[in-house]
């Protein structure tokens, strides 16, 4: 079982490199850098995933181009809103020595774990993957 620390320093790692790595990207020019795909399944099987373009969606939605944003890739918005949200949230509860975090972690985990949310959630990916095949990202 995942212990609620383990939550926490996941989640904090993530955004901490998800922070670095778009500020990387944003304040670097070089187009070395802005052409190069960190995506493992694009780069082994030449095949864009389902996330591909987040990293540049992201971008331009700090930018303020939300359109092209959604265009490049609409799990951008889900992504950006929990960079946004997630460290909030983590300080919140580390500073109030609560676990509102975790618990709702905990009730994510079940919810997903259901079988009608976890078809829905395959099929949105499905289709988002479709999507971003299409595209020629």
């Amino acid at each position: 079982m995942i212990q609620r620390k383990n939550v926490y320093w996941f989640f904090g790692g993530l955004c901490a490199l998800a922070y670095g790595y778009l500020g990387l990207l944003y304040f670097n020019e070089s187009s070395e850098l802005h052409n190069h795909s960190l995506c493992f399944v694009k780069n082994v099987f030449n095949v864009a995933c389902p996330s591909c373009g987040i990293s540049r969606g992201l971008l331009l939605l700090v930018s303020g181009e939300f359109e092209a944003a959604f265009l490049m890739n609409p799990l951008s918005y889900l992504l950006g809103l929990s960079l946004v949200i997630l460290p909030i949230w983590l300080s919140w509860d580390t500073l109030r020595r609560q676990n509102s975090l975790w618990k709702s972690y905990q009730l994510m985990v079940k919810l997903i774990e259901t079988k009608k949310v976890a078809i829905i959630c395959t099929a949105v990916i499905g289709l988002n993957w479709i999507w971003t095949i299409s595209k020629g990202i």
